[in-house]
């Protein structure tokens, strides 16, 4: 029974890590966006850009995350044992 543990904890890793990354990427975008469109004044590009390149920072931490859960999903898919008519009986 721990071939099928391999497919929960990939499954688990790739939904923890999509959720854990873009979660705040997305929260960090608005946020720039927000800010830049309450200001009075004309926003410069470097401005905008450092607020966007820190929200994308959790995305780049948990991507390789995604990439080991993708991995141990995968080899636990392969590694799984084939049902067979005659283990049934």
């Amino acid at each position: 029974m721990a071939r099928p543990s391999l497919i929960k904890w990939g499954l688990g890793l790739v939904v923890a890590s999509v959720i854990a990354g873009l979660m705040p990427t997305l929260i960090g975008m608005v946020a720039a966006f927000h800010a830049a469109a309450n200001d009075g004044e004309a926003v410069s590009t470097e401005q905008l850009a450092e607020s966007v390149g820190g929200a994308m920072v959790w995305t780049a931490i948990f991507l390789p995350v995604a990439v080991i859960g993708v991995a141990v999903l995968i080899m636990g898919l392969v590694m799984r044992p084939k049902f067979r008519l005659d283990d049934a009986r």
